[in-house]
Protein backbone atom coordinates (compact mmCIF):
# COMPACT_ATOMS: atom_id res chain seq x y z
CA UNK A 1 0.00 0.00 0.00
CA UNK A 2 2.79 2.35 0.83
CA UNK A 3 4.40 1.46 -2.46
CA UNK A 4 1.19 2.23 -4.25
CA UNK A 5 0.99 5.50 -2.44
CA UNK A 6 4.56 6.37 -3.41
CA UNK A 7 3.94 5.32 -6.96
CA UNK A 8 0.77 7.38 -7.08
CA UNK A 9 2.71 10.37 -5.69
CA UNK A 10 5.40 9.80 -8.24
CA UNK A 11 2.86 9.52 -10.99
CA UNK A 12 1.29 12.77 -9.93
CA UNK A 13 4.65 14.49 -9.93
CA UNK A 14 5.40 13.15 -13.36
CA UNK A 15 2.01 14.28 -14.64
CA UNK A 16 2.68 17.77 -13.22
CA UNK A 17 6.07 17.81 -14.81
CA UNK A 18 4.54 16.63 -18.06
CA UNK A 19 1.91 19.35 -17.91
CA UNK A 20 4.64 21.92 -17.18
CA UNK A 21 6.60 20.66 -20.18
CA UNK A 22 3.51 20.76 -22.33
CA UNK A 23 2.92 24.32 -21.15
CA UNK A 24 6.45 25.25 -22.13
CA UNK A 25 6.20 23.54 -25.51
CA UNK A 26 2.76 24.94 -26.16
CA UNK A 27 1.08 21.61 -26.05
CA UNK A 28 3.28 19.98 -28.69
CA UNK A 29 3.79 16.30 -28.84
CA UNK A 30 7.17 14.65 -29.18
CA UNK A 31 7.29 14.65 -32.95
CA UNK A 32 6.21 18.29 -33.15
CA UNK A 33 8.70 19.25 -30.43
CA UNK A 34 11.46 17.47 -32.27
CA UNK A 35 10.55 19.27 -35.45
CA UNK A 36 10.51 22.57 -33.56
CA UNK A 37 13.90 21.77 -32.05
CA UNK A 38 15.37 21.03 -35.45
CA UNK A 39 13.92 24.26 -36.75
CA UNK A 40 15.41 26.14 -33.82
CA UNK A 41 18.82 24.54 -34.40
CA UNK A 42 18.62 25.43 -38.07
CA UNK A 43 17.73 29.06 -37.14
CA UNK A 44 20.65 29.09 -34.72
CA UNK A 45 23.04 27.88 -37.45
CA UNK A 46 21.73 30.49 -39.81
CA UNK A 47 22.16 33.15 -37.11
CA UNK A 48 25.75 32.04 -36.53
CA UNK A 49 26.41 32.06 -40.28
CA UNK A 50 24.86 35.52 -40.45
CA UNK A 51 27.17 36.69 -37.63
CA UNK A 52 30.19 35.32 -39.46
CA UNK A 53 28.99 36.89 -42.70
CA UNK A 54 28.51 40.19 -40.92
CA UNK A 55 32.06 39.99 -39.55
CA UNK A 56 33.38 39.26 -43.04
CA UNK A 57 31.33 42.12 -44.47
CA UNK A 58 32.61 44.46 -41.76
CA UNK A 59 36.16 43.48 -42.61
CA UNK A 60 35.44 43.90 -46.33
CA UNK A 61 33.90 47.31 -45.56
CA UNK A 62 37.08 48.36 -43.72
CA UNK A 63 39.21 47.20 -46.64
CA UNK A 64 36.88 49.04 -49.03
CA UNK A 65 37.20 52.22 -46.96
CA UNK A 66 40.99 51.90 -46.99
CA UNK A 67 41.05 51.34 -50.74
CA UNK A 68 38.68 54.29 -51.18
CA UNK A 69 41.03 56.54 -49.21
CA UNK A 70 44.01 55.31 -51.27
CA UNK A 71 42.08 55.89 -54.50
CA UNK A 72 41.09 59.37 -53.33
CA UNK A 73 44.70 60.14 -52.61
CA UNK A 74 45.76 58.81 -56.02
CA UNK A 75 42.98 60.80 -57.71
CA UNK A 76 44.21 63.91 -55.92
CA UNK A 77 47.79 63.26 -56.98
CA UNK A 78 46.68 62.64 -60.57
CA UNK A 79 44.60 65.82 -60.51
CA UNK A 80 47.60 67.78 -59.27
CA UNK A 81 49.80 66.25 -61.95
CA UNK A 82 47.14 66.91 -64.59
CA UNK A 83 46.91 70.55 -63.51
CA UNK A 84 50.70 70.89 -63.62
CA UNK A 85 50.87 69.29 -67.08
CA UNK A 86 48.03 71.50 -68.30
CA UNK A 87 49.91 74.52 -66.98
CA UNK A 88 53.06 73.33 -68.72
CA UNK A 89 51.12 72.79 -71.95
CA UNK A 90 49.69 76.28 -71.58
CA UNK A 91 53.17 77.70 -71.00
CA UNK A 92 54.58 75.83 -74.00
CA UNK A 93 51.63 76.99 -76.12
CA UNK A 94 52.21 80.56 -75.02
CA UNK A 95 55.92 80.26 -75.79
CA UNK A 96 55.11 78.80 -79.18
CA UNK A 97 52.73 81.66 -79.85
CA UNK A 98 55.36 84.18 -78.74
CA UNK A 99 58.00 82.56 -80.93
CA UNK A 100 55.62 82.44 -83.89
CA UNK A 101 54.65 86.07 -83.28
CA UNK A 102 58.32 87.06 -82.99
CA UNK A 103 59.14 85.32 -86.28
CA UNK A 104 56.06 86.83 -87.90
CA UNK A 105 56.96 90.30 -86.63
CA UNK A 106 60.54 89.99 -87.84
CA UNK A 107 59.37 88.81 -91.28
CA UNK A 108 57.92 92.34 -91.72
CA UNK A 109 55.24 91.22 -94.14
CA UNK A 110 57.48 88.80 -96.06
CA UNK A 111 56.17 85.35 -96.92
CA UNK A 112 59.27 83.40 -95.90
CA UNK A 113 62.49 83.83 -93.95
CA UNK A 114 64.42 83.64 -97.24
CA UNK A 115 62.43 86.62 -98.57
CA UNK A 116 63.15 88.51 -95.37
CA UNK A 117 66.86 87.66 -95.56
CA UNK A 118 66.98 88.87 -99.18
CA UNK A 119 65.25 92.08 -98.11
CA UNK A 120 67.70 92.56 -95.24
CA UNK A 121 70.65 92.00 -97.59
CA UNK A 122 69.24 94.64 -99.95
CA UNK A 123 68.86 97.04 -97.05
CA UNK A 124 72.40 96.21 -95.95
CA UNK A 125 73.59 97.14 -99.44
CA UNK A 126 71.79 100.44 -99.05
CA UNK A 127 73.48 100.90 -95.68
CA UNK A 128 76.80 100.40 -97.43
CA UNK A 129 75.79 103.14 -99.86
CA UNK A 130 74.88 105.32 -96.90
CA UNK A 131 78.28 104.67 -95.35
CA UNK A 132 79.94 105.60 -98.66
CA UNK A 133 77.88 108.79 -98.72
CA UNK A 134 78.92 109.50 -95.13
CA UNK A 135 82.57 109.10 -96.13
CA UNK A 136 81.95 111.49 -99.03
CA UNK A 137 80.37 113.96 -96.61
CA UNK A 138 83.39 113.74 -94.33
CA UNK A 139 85.71 114.28 -97.31
CA UNK A 140 83.61 117.25 -98.48
CA UNK A 141 83.63 118.63 -94.94
CA UNK A 142 87.42 118.40 -94.86
CA UNK A 143 87.59 120.15 -98.24
CA UNK A 144 85.21 122.86 -97.04
CA UNK A 145 87.29 123.37 -93.89
CA UNK A 146 90.41 123.70 -96.01
CA UNK A 147 88.69 126.13 -98.37
CA UNK A 148 87.38 128.14 -95.44
CA UNK A 149 90.91 128.29 -93.98
CA UNK A 150 92.26 129.49 -97.35
CA UNK A 151 89.41 132.02 -97.56
CA UNK A 152 90.15 133.30 -94.05
CA UNK A 153 93.83 133.68 -94.90
CA UNK A 154 93.03 135.50 -98.14
CA UNK A 155 90.54 137.74 -96.36
CA UNK A 156 93.15 138.52 -93.70
CA UNK A 157 95.66 139.43 -96.37
CA UNK A 158 93.05 141.57 -98.14
CA UNK A 159 91.93 143.23 -94.90
CA UNK A 160 88.31 142.06 -95.26
CA UNK A 161 86.10 140.43 -92.60
CA UNK A 162 84.03 138.02 -94.73
CA UNK A 163 83.25 136.80 -98.23
CA UNK A 164 80.15 138.98 -98.16
CA UNK A 165 82.39 142.02 -97.89
CA UNK A 166 84.38 140.75 -100.87
CA UNK A 167 81.16 140.40 -102.91
CA UNK A 168 79.92 143.79 -101.68
CA UNK A 169 83.21 145.38 -102.60
CA UNK A 170 83.00 144.11 -106.17
CA UNK A 171 82.47 147.05 -108.60
CA UNK A 172 82.37 147.63 -112.32
CA UNK A 173 85.62 147.42 -114.25
CA UNK A 174 85.68 151.15 -115.05
CA UNK A 175 85.13 152.09 -111.43
CA UNK A 176 87.73 149.59 -110.33
CA UNK A 177 90.22 151.01 -112.82
CA UNK A 178 89.57 154.53 -111.58
CA UNK A 179 89.93 153.44 -107.98
CA UNK A 180 93.02 151.52 -108.87
CA UNK A 181 94.52 154.58 -110.51
CA UNK A 182 93.72 156.73 -107.47
CA UNK A 183 95.13 154.09 -105.15
CA UNK A 184 98.24 153.87 -107.25
CA UNK A 185 98.63 157.61 -107.26
CA UNK A 186 98.03 157.81 -103.54
CA UNK A 187 100.45 154.96 -102.94
CA UNK A 188 103.08 156.67 -105.05
CA UNK A 189 102.66 159.92 -103.25
CA UNK A 190 102.64 158.25 -99.87
CA UNK A 191 105.67 156.23 -100.78
CA UNK A 192 107.61 159.27 -101.90
CA UNK A 193 106.74 161.11 -98.73
CA UNK A 194 107.62 158.25 -96.41
CA UNK A 195 110.78 157.47 -98.30
CA UNK A 196 111.88 161.02 -97.99
CA UNK A 197 111.20 161.03 -94.30
CA UNK A 198 112.74 157.72 -93.22
CA UNK A 199 115.59 157.04 -95.66
CA UNK A 200 118.93 158.56 -94.63
CA UNK A 201 120.23 158.51 -98.19
CA UNK A 202 117.41 160.74 -99.36
CA UNK A 203 117.89 163.04 -96.47
CA UNK A 204 121.60 163.33 -97.22
CA UNK A 205 121.11 163.88 -100.95
CA UNK A 206 122.36 167.03 -102.51
CA UNK A 207 119.96 169.63 -103.71
CA UNK A 208 120.81 168.92 -107.31
CA UNK A 209 120.28 165.11 -107.08
CA UNK A 210 117.93 163.52 -109.66
CA UNK A 211 115.22 161.05 -108.40
CA UNK A 212 114.68 157.66 -110.17
CA UNK A 213 111.00 158.24 -110.98
CA UNK A 214 110.86 155.56 -113.69
CA UNK A 215 112.15 152.90 -111.36
CA UNK A 216 109.73 153.93 -108.64
CA UNK A 217 106.82 153.78 -111.07
CA UNK A 218 107.91 150.32 -112.21
CA UNK A 219 108.04 149.07 -108.63
CA UNK A 220 104.62 150.60 -108.00
CA UNK A 221 103.14 148.86 -111.05
CA UNK A 222 104.57 145.55 -109.86
CA UNK A 223 103.01 146.01 -106.42
CA UNK A 224 99.70 146.91 -108.02
CA UNK A 225 99.78 143.77 -110.16
CA UNK A 226 100.33 141.66 -107.03
CA UNK A 227 97.37 143.32 -105.28
CA UNK A 228 95.12 142.77 -108.32
CA UNK A 229 96.15 139.11 -108.49
CA UNK A 230 95.45 138.61 -104.78
CA UNK A 231 91.98 140.14 -105.15
CA UNK A 232 91.18 137.80 -108.04
CA UNK A 233 92.38 134.83 -105.99
CA UNK A 234 90.18 135.88 -103.07
CA UNK A 235 87.13 136.09 -105.34
CA UNK A 236 87.86 132.68 -106.91
CA UNK A 237 88.38 131.01 -103.54
CA UNK A 238 85.23 132.60 -102.13
CA UNK A 239 83.21 131.25 -105.05
CA UNK A 240 84.83 127.79 -104.66
CA UNK A 241 84.00 127.83 -100.94
CA UNK A 242 80.36 128.67 -101.68
CA UNK A 243 80.16 125.86 -104.25
CA UNK A 244 81.73 123.40 -101.78
CA UNK A 245 79.30 124.51 -99.08
CA UNK A 246 76.34 123.83 -101.38
CA UNK A 247 77.72 120.39 -102.22
CA UNK A 248 78.29 119.72 -98.53
CA UNK A 249 74.72 120.66 -97.66
CA UNK A 250 73.40 118.42 -100.44
CA UNK A 251 75.60 115.53 -99.23
CA UNK A 252 74.48 116.04 -95.62
CA UNK A 253 70.80 116.00 -96.70
CA UNK A 254 71.37 112.82 -98.73
CA UNK A 255 73.24 111.18 -95.85
CA UNK A 256 70.45 112.05 -93.40
CA UNK A 257 67.84 110.62 -95.80
CA UNK A 258 69.84 107.40 -96.18
CA UNK A 259 70.35 107.22 -92.38
CA UNK A 260 66.60 107.52 -91.74
CA UNK A 261 65.87 104.81 -94.30
CA UNK A 262 68.58 102.60 -92.85
CA UNK A 263 67.29 102.70 -89.24
CA UNK A 264 64.81 99.75 -89.64
CA UNK A 265 67.38 97.76 -91.62
CA UNK A 266 70.08 98.35 -89.01
CA UNK A 267 67.66 97.33 -86.27
CA UNK A 268 66.69 94.16 -88.16
CA UNK A 269 70.36 93.38 -88.83
CA UNK A 270 71.13 93.87 -85.13
CA UNK A 271 68.34 91.46 -84.20
CA UNK A 272 69.48 88.88 -86.76
CA UNK A 273 73.14 89.10 -85.69
CA UNK A 274 72.39 89.17 -81.91
CA UNK A 275 73.73 92.69 -81.26
CA UNK A 276 71.84 95.55 -79.69
CA UNK A 277 69.31 95.78 -76.88
CA UNK A 278 66.34 94.51 -78.94
CA UNK A 279 67.70 90.92 -78.88
CA UNK A 280 67.42 90.17 -75.13
CA UNK A 281 68.48 86.50 -75.45
CA UNK A 282 71.43 87.31 -77.75
CA UNK A 283 70.24 84.71 -80.29
CA UNK A 284 71.25 85.07 -83.91
CA UNK A 285 68.66 84.19 -86.54
CA UNK A 286 70.66 81.10 -87.52
CA UNK A 287 70.92 80.00 -83.87
CA UNK A 288 67.18 80.50 -83.40
CA UNK A 289 66.38 78.25 -86.39
CA UNK A 290 68.95 75.67 -85.27
CA UNK A 291 67.48 75.69 -81.75
CA UNK A 292 64.10 74.65 -83.16
CA UNK A 293 65.72 71.87 -85.20
CA UNK A 294 67.80 70.89 -82.16
CA UNK A 295 64.58 70.37 -80.17
CA UNK A 296 63.47 67.88 -82.85
CA UNK A 297 66.81 66.07 -82.60
CA UNK A 298 66.54 65.91 -78.79
CA UNK A 299 62.99 64.56 -79.00
CA UNK A 300 64.07 61.86 -81.47
CA UNK A 301 67.08 60.99 -79.30
CA UNK A 302 64.98 60.66 -76.12
CA UNK A 303 62.97 57.82 -77.64
CA UNK A 304 66.09 55.63 -77.80
CA UNK A 305 67.72 57.06 -74.67
CA UNK A 306 64.73 55.96 -72.58
CA UNK A 307 65.32 52.37 -73.70
CA UNK A 308 69.12 52.41 -73.36
CA UNK A 309 69.10 54.04 -69.89
CA UNK A 310 66.09 52.02 -68.63
CA UNK A 311 64.11 55.23 -68.24
CA UNK A 312 66.75 57.00 -66.14
CA UNK A 313 67.95 59.76 -68.48
CA UNK A 314 66.15 62.35 -70.60
CA UNK A 315 67.69 65.19 -72.67
CA UNK A 316 66.32 68.74 -72.58
CA UNK A 317 67.47 71.92 -74.34
CA UNK A 318 68.81 74.61 -72.00
CA UNK A 319 68.73 78.41 -72.28
CA UNK A 320 72.03 78.70 -70.42
CA UNK A 321 75.27 79.71 -72.10
CA UNK A 322 77.00 76.90 -74.00
CA UNK A 323 80.29 77.49 -72.12
CA UNK A 324 81.50 79.65 -69.24
CA UNK A 325 83.44 82.00 -71.53
CA UNK A 326 80.93 82.00 -74.38
CA UNK A 327 78.12 84.47 -74.98
CA UNK A 328 76.17 82.08 -77.22
CA UNK A 329 72.92 80.63 -75.95
CA UNK A 330 70.16 78.45 -77.36
CA UNK A 331 72.08 75.24 -78.21
CA UNK A 332 73.09 74.09 -74.72
CA UNK A 333 71.73 70.85 -73.29
CA UNK A 334 70.96 69.33 -69.87
CA UNK A 335 70.45 65.71 -68.81
CA UNK A 336 67.42 65.01 -66.58
CA UNK A 337 68.30 62.21 -64.13
CA UNK A 338 64.97 60.68 -63.06
CA UNK A 339 66.74 58.40 -60.60
CA UNK A 340 68.39 61.23 -58.65
CA UNK A 341 65.83 63.87 -59.48
CA UNK A 342 67.01 67.06 -61.19
CA UNK A 343 69.07 68.24 -64.15
CA UNK A 344 72.76 67.44 -64.69
CA UNK A 345 75.51 68.91 -66.82
CA UNK A 346 76.39 66.41 -69.60
CA UNK A 347 80.02 66.67 -68.49
CA UNK A 348 79.11 64.87 -65.24
CA UNK A 349 78.11 61.67 -67.09
CA UNK A 350 80.36 58.66 -66.95
CA UNK A 351 82.20 57.41 -70.04
CA UNK A 352 79.59 54.75 -70.82
CA UNK A 353 76.70 57.13 -70.21
CA UNK A 354 78.33 59.76 -72.42
CA UNK A 355 78.76 57.16 -75.18
CA UNK A 356 75.17 56.01 -75.42
CA UNK A 357 73.81 59.55 -74.95
CA UNK A 358 76.00 60.64 -77.90
CA UNK A 359 74.84 57.60 -79.88
CA UNK A 360 71.19 58.48 -79.24
CA UNK A 361 71.82 62.07 -80.38
CA UNK A 362 73.51 60.85 -83.56
CA UNK A 363 70.63 58.49 -84.33
CA UNK A 364 68.11 61.25 -83.54
CA UNK A 365 69.94 63.60 -85.91
CA UNK A 366 69.82 60.93 -88.62
CA UNK A 367 66.06 60.55 -88.10
CA UNK A 368 65.49 64.33 -88.33
CA UNK A 369 67.67 64.64 -91.44
CA UNK A 370 65.76 61.77 -93.03
CA UNK A 371 62.43 63.45 -92.25
CA UNK A 372 63.63 66.85 -93.49
CA UNK A 373 65.06 65.33 -96.70
CA UNK A 374 61.67 64.02 -97.78
CA UNK A 375 62.23 60.46 -96.60
CA UNK A 376 65.73 60.04 -98.06
CA UNK A 377 67.31 57.36 -95.89
CA UNK A 378 70.80 57.54 -94.38
CA UNK A 379 71.46 53.92 -95.18
CA UNK A 380 74.86 53.47 -93.51
CA UNK A 381 75.95 54.24 -89.96
CA UNK A 382 79.44 53.75 -88.46
CA UNK A 383 80.07 53.72 -84.69
CA UNK A 384 83.76 54.10 -83.83
CA UNK A 385 84.87 52.85 -80.37
CA UNK A 386 83.19 53.69 -77.07
CA UNK A 387 81.81 50.19 -76.41
CA UNK A 388 84.56 49.41 -73.90
CA UNK A 389 83.06 51.94 -71.44
CA UNK A 390 79.73 50.08 -71.28
CA UNK A 391 78.76 47.52 -68.66
CA UNK A 392 77.50 44.16 -70.04
CA UNK A 393 73.82 44.99 -69.50
CA UNK A 394 74.05 48.38 -71.21
CA UNK A 395 76.16 46.87 -74.02
CA UNK A 396 73.39 44.36 -74.67
CA UNK A 397 70.78 47.13 -74.80
CA UNK A 398 72.89 49.23 -77.20
CA UNK A 399 73.51 46.26 -79.48
CA UNK A 400 69.80 45.50 -79.45
CA UNK A 401 69.05 49.07 -80.59
CA UNK A 402 71.67 48.81 -83.35
CA UNK A 403 70.15 45.48 -84.33
CA UNK A 404 66.75 47.13 -84.73
CA UNK A 405 68.35 49.73 -87.02
CA UNK A 406 69.81 46.91 -89.08
CA UNK A 407 66.46 45.13 -89.22
CA UNK A 408 64.98 48.42 -90.45
CA UNK A 409 67.20 48.30 -93.53
CA UNK A 410 70.27 50.27 -92.42
CA UNK A 411 73.86 49.06 -92.57
CA UNK A 412 75.52 49.50 -89.17
CA UNK A 413 79.32 49.33 -88.95
CA UNK A 414 81.00 48.98 -85.54
CA UNK A 415 84.69 49.70 -84.92
CA UNK A 416 85.79 48.28 -81.57
CA UNK A 417 88.39 46.30 -79.63
CA UNK A 418 85.81 44.72 -77.28
CA UNK A 419 86.02 40.93 -77.52
CA UNK A 420 82.39 40.49 -76.45
CA UNK A 421 81.25 42.08 -79.71
CA UNK A 422 82.68 39.15 -81.67
CA UNK A 423 80.03 36.89 -80.16
CA UNK A 424 77.27 39.39 -80.93
CA UNK A 425 78.23 40.30 -84.51
CA UNK A 426 78.46 37.44 -86.96
CA UNK A 427 79.48 39.41 -90.06
CA UNK A 428 82.72 41.23 -89.32
CA UNK A 429 86.17 42.20 -90.58
CA UNK A 430 88.97 41.29 -88.16
CA UNK A 431 92.25 43.21 -88.29
CA UNK A 432 95.16 41.69 -86.35
CA UNK A 433 98.61 43.12 -85.84
CA UNK A 434 101.60 41.00 -86.89
CA UNK A 435 104.87 40.81 -84.90
CA UNK A 436 106.79 42.32 -87.77
CA UNK A 437 104.71 45.48 -87.74
CA UNK A 438 102.16 44.68 -90.44
CA UNK A 439 98.60 43.42 -90.04
CA UNK A 440 96.18 40.85 -91.42
CA UNK A 441 92.56 41.32 -92.46
CA UNK A 442 90.01 38.51 -92.18
CA UNK A 443 86.39 38.69 -93.36
CA UNK A 444 83.98 36.55 -91.38
CA UNK A 445 80.36 35.98 -92.32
Amino acid sequence: ESAVTAASSRLGSLREALEARRAVTGGLDQAAAKATLLAAQDARDRARAAVRRRTELDQALVRHDQETVALDQRVGALATRLAAERAEVGSLTARLAEDSAAVGAELDGRATVADRVAHVRDRARRIGAWLDATAAVLSATTSVDRCEADLAAALARAGLASAAEVRAAAVADATLQEWTRRVEQHARDLHRVRAALVEPTLRDLAEDAVADVVGAEARHRAADDVATSLAAQVRDRAQAAEDALERLRAAVDAAEHVRREAVPVVRMADVATAVGADNAKQLTLATYVLARRFEDVVAAANGRLTVMSSGRFELVRSEEREAARSRRTGLAMKVVDHEVGGERDPRTLSGGETFYVSLCLALGLADVVTAEAGGTELGTLFVDEGFGTLDPETLEVVLGELGRLRDGGRVVGVVSHVEALKQAIAERVEVRRLPGGGSTLTVRA
